[in-house]
């Protein structure tokens, strides 16, 4: 694992338009990050009625461990949120294709894998930090709560759990950009901030138009063999 300051590096051994992969439509970091705020209220919202649901509310009895433990979460969980991006990659993060980034100029931070990688593994490379920060700590906030009768342990998860969906806005925009555009079979990579995907040898895209859902869909495009070549049925429209 390496660490890198400023944009996201581009690999120079990969030339993803002469190679044959298909570019995502994909805005630019700036825009990127407008679009994730209205997802940054939908998480919050979603984990404060499961929060709500699961945990019930307790007097803090340490005032002083809540207050100590609140201020390490904000001090690390940017850098505890970027490792797990980088050890779901493949390698375990362990590999030199693997770097954690800050693009001051764009208030980015980032994990990046500078190689290619099924679709549903970058899916849930993007998916992890939610899970693991966001929605694991509610389940252990209730069963806490519920064994010490006591808010300390659940206000410090409380603050992650919070803190840390709003700022994984952008990992479910991307997750759901990616489920849109990109099929199943599809393998993923990056280079810089542009996401390129490419059909694997032999498989085939399958068809999403509204018509195939007729008994017998004779579009011709609706089963496209791919020898190689990245087709978007989207822009076939």
């Amino acid at each position: 694992m390496r660490f890198h300051l400023g944009a996201i590096p581009e690999s120079p051994d990969f030339h993803p338009e002469e190679e044959g992969w298909q570019s995502l439509r994909e805005p630019s970091p700036l825009v990127f990050q407008l679009w994730a705020l209205p997802v940054a209220i939908l998480n919050v919202v979603v984990l404060a009625i499961l929060w709500k649901a699961l945990v019930p509310s307790l007097p803090i009895k340490n005032g002083a461990l809540a207050g100590i433990g609140v201020l390490i979460v904000l001090l690390s969980f940017i850098l505890v949120h970027e490792i797990i991006h980088a050890v779901t990659a493949p390698g375990w993060g362990l590999s030199n294709h693997t770097l954690i980034g800050a693009w001051p100029q764009k208030f980015v931070f980032y994990a990046h894998y500078d190689g290619a990688m099924s679709r549903n593994r970058f899916i849930l490379v993007f998916a992890m930090p939610f899970l693991l920060l966001s929605v694991v700590p509610i389940l252990i906030a209730a069963f806490a709560a519920r064994l010490t009768q006591d808010g300390t342990i659940p206000v410090i998860l409380q603050f992650l759990v919070f803190i840390n969906g709003l700022c994984a806005c952008g990992d479910i925009l991307g997750i759901a950009m990616f489920a849109r555009q990109i099929p199943a079979s599809a393998q993923v990579r990056n280079q810089g901030w542009r996401t390129f995907w490419k059909m694997e040898e032999g498989s085939e895209v399958v068809c999403r138009l509204p018509v195939c859902r007729l008994p017998v869909c004779r579009l011709p495009v609706c089963r496209l063999p791919v020898a190689g070549v990245p087709v978007m049925l989207d822009d076939l429209i």
